[in-house]
Parts: C-alpha cells; structure tokens; sequence
C-alpha cells in the first residue's frame, strides 16, 4: 500500500493528506464530550500536485466532497493541472477541540464521511 497500487490493470493514486492522530480515537463509540487538538480550533489546507506516467490514459477523477456543517467542515477535490498532472485539495475547519455530548456523535458522522472521500483516489491506465 502507498501513493500508488495496481488493481486488475487500473492504477490507483492515493493522496497522503495529514490528519490529527488522535482523530482516529474519536471514531470509537462514546457517551461522553469529546475533547480534539487540546481545545484549540484547527484548520488544515493541504495540497498535493502529481506527474502521471505519459501514457496514462482513461484518467478518471474523483468528484468534489464536502461537509459544510460544523463542527468539522470539510471540502476535498481533485482538478486536472494540464500536461498529464492532477492536484488533490483539502480543506478542514475544526470551529473547537472540545465538543459537547451532542455534538460528538455529529462530530464522529463527519469524521467517517471525510475518511471515505479521502479514500477516492484517481484512478487511470497505462498500456505496456
């Protein structure tokens, strides 16, 4: 597993974007407030801008994803940047660290929704 796997011909091209570790404890199901980057709010702007082989071909981008409720808004996107290149985006505001008892298990909803968009990578063919 890395940037780049081969499945069944098709490569896939996967971003490395960078979340809070402690995230990834947020997920397990809870009762009680939770408590994110010490309190403080938090957003992230991320980039990345890949060459692709200059035989890809049937190059196939994941569509835009995002949440724009808090408490953790989100936007992720994938464009073309011309001359065989694609650039991946994030975007993440986190309004507070410490969320009530209501908001944690939204918090948590947001959280998996944003995992999944950033398992979409782009996907395309290089003939042999």
């Amino acid at each position: 597993v890395g940037l780049l796997s081969e499945v069944g011909g098709k490569c896939i091209l996967c971003v490395p974007f960078w979340l809070p570790r402690e995230w990834e404890f947020a997920m397990n199901r809870r009762h009680s407030p939770l408590f994110l980057n010490t309190g403080f709010p938090l957003s992230l702007d991320e980039e990345f801008e890949f060459s692709l082989p200059e035989k890809a071909q049937q190059v196939s981008l994941p569509g835009v994803a995002e949440n724009s409720r808090p408490p953790l808004k989100w936007k992720s996107s994938w464009t073309s940047a011309g001359d065989g290149k694609v650039m991946a985006r994030l975007h993440v505001e986190l309004e507070r660290g410490e969320l009530s008892v209501d908001e944690t298990p939204v918090a948590q909803k947001q959280l998996r929704e944003l995992l999944t968009a950033l398992a979409a990578g782009a996907t395309f063919l290089v003939p042999p």
